[in-house]
């Protein structure tokens, strides 16, 4: 292989080696350097006028929980994924973010308008954010 992308777990429990792969890059970390915004790796969205019932709840109601539930989390499921639980700790409670805010509502559209640059996608439209 000449190239690997790897994310998620793959990362931690399985990243590459420096000898086979020298030339590595953090894309959240080059994003940010590039624009000084936060990296968004996924996000949930919906068209504006689509009726979500009660979903936007119950995300959040799942959001609250296991993020106060962090170390339950790890203990649980860390070592049979191959993480090491201080690392996983880590990553889950101070690498990864899981609200959305004015910043990454910036950085998704900053992709959006470069991702339609190169004819990828449509122009965005205007983001927002929706509180159950």
């Amino acid at each position: 292989l000449e190239a690997v992308l790897l994310i998620g777990d793959k990362v931690v429990s399985s990243g590459p080696p420096h000898d086979a792969y020298p030339h590595q890059m953090d894309l959240g970390q080059t994003w940010n350097e590039l624009t000084g915004l936060p990296f968004v790796f996924a996000v949930w969205m919906a068209r504006k006028d689509e009726p979500l019932g009660p979903l936007p709840s119950l995300l959040a109601e799942a959001r609250q929980r296991n993020t106060g539930n962090i170390d339950a989390i790890v203990d649980r499921y860390a070592e049979p994924h191959g993480w090491d639980k201080a690392l996983a700790r880590k990553y889950l409670g101070q690498y990864l973010r899981f609200n959305i805010g004015p910043r990454q509502l910036e950085a998704i559209e900053r992709f959006g308008h470069l991702a339609a640059q190169l004819d990828v996608i449509e122009p965005p439209k205007g983001l927002r954010i929706h509180r159950p």
